[in-house]
């Protein structure tokens, strides 16, 4: 018998935080720019400290946020 330890998932969306304190106020402002023009309010939110979310692998603001690369964004 085969037994699995750890998290397994089929899913296509993954979870973010990503930590203001790092981010210039441009990138601030791009970040709010872009969830606005992909209608990201009902699945991200944010803190005076942190933006943080749950966005689909598949969504043009996913895209956008492999291409900025930021550092301080942590994936589950």
């Amino acid at each position: 018998m085969k037994v699995r330890f750890g998290f397994v998932s089929n899913s296509s969306s993954s979870s973010f935080v990503l930590n203001k304190n790092c981010m210039t106020d441009k990138e601030i402002e791009e970040f709010l720019e872009e969830m606005e023009k992909a209608d990201q309010y009902d699945t991200i939110g944010g803190t005076d400290n942190f933006f943080f979310g749950i966005i689909d692998y598949s969504d043009k603001f996913f895209e956008w946020l492999e291409i900025k690369n930021f550092k301080n964004i942590e994936w589950n």
